[in-house]
């Protein structure tokens, strides 16, 4: 309790408050309290990303860009993805050079601290700029995402260009700690409004509290290297695990096109059952429920039969019956089968003694309103006859065989 009470009167004089602590007091740093490192060392720049680019994909497009832009080996800096609000489409990093960061996590006792640049420490809100100036620099929040440390001159001309921009004007500028005479006489210019109590901010039309870490700033943390994390996470994964990631993998890949085979033949399924319950609905069912398309197809068709039987047509079957079998008797043939659908077609199946035979009494048949029909001609099992299948449909011009 002594050791943190003494931390606290400490710490607060530095004008971020308890909750912080400068690297050049790292040494006596609370495990719980955030490790603040100059701004200046750490700058925010802003990329040109692909919307839709993601993960460590996008984060090796943008170290490529930092190289070639600050024309230094993939060694010599460290990049931290400023995600803000927006986790999904970042488009800023912070930049520090690999052996400064080695340093500072160096004075850090047990590495376990939280380590920021000390501008995203500041309360920020839109249409406020935060600044914290004392005699080591100066330090700028600009808004939830974006801000800066430097030199006290340099610090004061960007801002003055940011005063002379109406898009990038402010509404208020919020001093944390002592007042820059400079700034607040540049403010007082530009008729921008200051505060020396974030509470005071809300007081002005159109803006909000400003308030500290709430914009995803503890997700840039300085004190984690992200070589030795990634480091770690591969050898946590034994040897012989990877095959089993990669059976993962490949059975999530295979579900994943399963469900859509099955999606695209459902959607078949259903297509070809709509378009058969409309052809049903057309032609054989057009009033009522369709329930059991086959059923209910055959007892329309067994309805039509029967409606297009007249009274004369059993008649008719009995006298093509007679016809055929006075010829077929006479042939010295023996009549098998003899079936008739309707009253203008006979189906029959005879055996004579030879292919001769047969030739002779499909000429007898022919004629006198008879058209004849082979279906087929083949010998007995016994070899001793010919069995030939025959259609005789009945022309409609009568007569006698």
């Amino acid at each position: 309790m002594r050791r943190n009470r003494h931390l606290g009167q400490k710490t607060a004089s530095h004008g971020f408050g308890r909750q912080f602590v400068q690297i050049a007091e790292a040494s006596d740093v609370d495990r719980r309290q955030i490790v603040l490192v100059p701004g200046a060392a750490v700058p925010l720049l802003a990329l040109d990303l692909p919307e839709k680019l993601r993960g460590i994909a996008r984060e090796q497009v943008a170290r490529r860009q930092l190289q070639d832009r600050l024309s230094l080996g993939a060694d010599d800096i460290e990049m931290r993805p400023f995600h803000g609000l927006n986790g999904k489409g970042w488009h800023q990093v912070l930049v520090a050079d690999t052996e400064l960061l080695q340093t500072w996590r160096s004075q850090i006792p047990r590495g376990r601290n939280v380590v920021l640049p000390d501008y995203l420490a500041l309360p920020t809100a839109n249409g406020v700029w935060a600044v914290h100036a004392d005699n080591t620099g100066v330090s700028v929040r600009l808004g939830p995402d974006d801000g800066f440390g430097g030199q006290a001159d340099a610090a004061l001309a960007a801002l003055s260009e940011g005063m002379a921009d109406p898009d990038q004007k402010p509404k208020c500028v919020l001093m944390v700690g002592e007042p820059w005479p400079e700034l607040v006489a540049l403010a007082q210019d530009n008729n921008v409004t200051v505060v020396e109590n974030a509470a005071d901010v809300a007081k002005i039309e159109g803006l909000e509290v400003p308030t500290v870490l709430t914009h995803g700033e503890l997700a840039c943390n300085l004190s984690r290297d992200p070589a030795l994390v990634r480091g770690r996470l591969r050898n946590q994964i034994k040897p012989w695990r990877w095959p089993v990631a990669l059976l993962m993998i490949a059975i999530a890949l295979w579900t994943a096109s399963d469900l859509l085979e099955i999606q695209r033949l459902r959607a078949e399924r259903i297509a070809i059952q709509t378009a058969t319950e409309q052809v049903v609905r057309d032609v054989f069912v057009p009033n009522g429920p369709i329930l059991d398309v086959r059923s209910q197809v055959q007892q329309a068709e067994a309805a039509m039969r029967q409606s297009s039987v007249t009274d004369n047509e059993v008649p008719n079957a009995l006298a093509l019956f007679e016809r055929v079998g006075v010829t077929i008797h006479g042939s010295g043939a023996r009549m098998l089968r003899a079936s008739s659908l309707d009253g203008t077609r006979l189906d029959l199946l005879v055996e004579t003694s030879g292919f001769a035979a047969a030739d002779a009494l499909t000429s007898a048949l022919a004629g006198n309103g008879l058209e004849i029909l082979v279906v087929g001609s083949r010998r007995t099992q016994d070899g001793a006859g010919v069995r030939t299948e025959l259609q005789l449909i009945s022309t409609g011009q009568g007569g006698q065989l």
